[in-house]
């Protein structure tokens, strides 16, 4: 009655490009939009970076100072990020590329401060390793008491013994690892019998069971792109595009 899947981008096109008779719900985003009848779900950088940039301009906090790694997932973030607060009303107002060995961006960051737009907070997408360094740095700057958010990228290669410069940051988490969504036993007790669900598993594993219930209430909601349920991984919506929406929660290190 329905097909779930597939989950790399280049199956889904592959997919997009066949007329089927079945409802989809796709595991990715594909180049184009999903047929009438069909959805589309994914755990995406682009959503990451806008709802980081919606997060801000909610405060009020509509000039950003950017600080990035060159990789894929972090400027597809960036560029989602940068859209977002546009419609917002706001603004980058600086964007440090990182890569490779740090230098000492110290004083780079305390001239923001005097700029003709001077930021208000600081987004970043970088992984853990490199975060550390760039806090430290802009705790020296001028820039120290500003509000930081990220992506989900900062939680790769945390420590939670080396982490302590990262307090404060923000970061989007799925609900069920902050113990905030029902459906699935707390994942601490689920990983113990099941090892699919454990360490970089989890966020698959949530997915997964994501997937499952959106094929569960499908019919309700990609006719009322209004109505939303709790998934394990955020909020879901379906979009009129076919796309699903996913709002997640928020967590502080």
């Amino acid at each position: 009655q329905m097909i779930v899947g597939p989950l790399t981008r280049e199956e889904v096109n592959a997919v997009l490009e066949q007329s089927g008779a079945l409802p989809m719900i796709l595991l990715n985003r594909g180049a184009k939009a999903p047929t009438a009848g069909s959805a589309s779900f994914a755990l995406l950088p682009e959503d990451e970076g806008a709802d980081a940039a919606n997060r801000l301009a909610d405060r009020g906090l509509k000039q950003v100072l950017v600080v990035s790694s060159r990789t894929d997932a972090a400027q597809r973030s960036v560029t989602a990020f940068a859209d977002a607060l546009k419609k917002r009303g706001g603004a980058i107002v600086g964007d440090v590329p990182v890569s490779g060995e740090i230098p000492d961006l110290s004083q780079q960051f305390s001239g923001f401060k005097s700029a003709a737009a001077p930021p208000q907070a600081v987004f970043l997408a970088l992984d853990a390793g490199q975060a550390r360094t760039i806090v430290t740095q802009l705790k020296l700057s001028s820039l120290g008491a500003l509000p930081r958010i990220a992506t989900a990228q900062i939680l790769t290669g945390a420590n939670a013994k080396s982490d302590l410069e990262l307090d404060g940051i923000e970061y989007p988490e799925l609900p069920w690892l902050l113990g905030q969504a029902g459906g699935l036993p707390e994942a601490g007790a689920l990983a113990k019998s099941l090892p699919g669900a454990r360490g970089g598993g989890q966020r698959l594993f949530a997915f997964g069971f994501d997937a499952w219930k959106l094929a569960a209430y499908f019919e309700r909601l990609y006719n009322d792109p209004s109505y939303s349920i709790p998934g394990v991984t955020g909020e879901l919506q379906i979009a009129i595009s076919g796309s699903v929406r996913r709002s997640p929660s928020w967590a502080v290190f």
